[in-house]
């Protein structure tokens, strides 16, 4: 089993996303990331793991641990392998940041309390099904197409 730091910055590689824009993207304070990733913080903080775990595409068990469970924990997101999606397109920090916008005005729109692990997973939810659309890079998803792709969530649907 590999040790925490090693783990963190495999994730960080195989994402091709730079700290500072996971700390953008998290809410992780980047000098945090920073300290995970020379080693100086060898367990950190559940809560910020799980704001960074769905980012790197790798689920918040294996991230602390370097072990999968067989159900996650209720908040967290699934995943069978510790890469979720292997063989996915990398990381796509342009469509990533018109997602946390997006999200936003949606949460404001529908008055959706938007706080803690219902936050990222809602994000990468979001992220996941622009992405399935068709939508890369700095292209413009229009606000009437996203509400119809988080429709399934809205409604209670898993959508998955």
């Amino acid at each position: 089993m590999s040790d925490f730091r090693t783990r963190f910055n495999e994730a960080l590689a195989a994402k091709a996303i730079s700290r500072r824009e996971l700390a953008r993207l998290s809410g992780v304070h980047v000098n945090t990331l920073n300290n995970w990733a020379g080693g100086d913080v060898p367990h950190p903080h559940p809560t910020q793991l799980r704001k960074v775990a769905p980012l790197l595409g790798v689920s918040y068990e294996w991230l602390r641990t370097g072990e999968e469970t067989a159900s996650p924990a209720p908040g967290v997101a699934e995943s069978s392998t510790h890469y979720r999606n292997a063989g996915e397109a990398a990381f796509d920090p342009a469509l990533m940041e018109q997602v946390v916008r997006l999200v936003e005005d949606y949460a404001k729109l529908y008055r959706l309390p938007l706080e803690g692990t219902v936050r990222v997973d809602l994000m990468e939810r979001a992220y996941q099904r622009c992405r399935e659309a068709g939508f890369v890079g700095a292209e413009r998803v229009p606000m009437s197409r996203f509400q119809e792709l988080m429709k399934p969530l809205a409604d209670g649907q898993n959508g998955d």
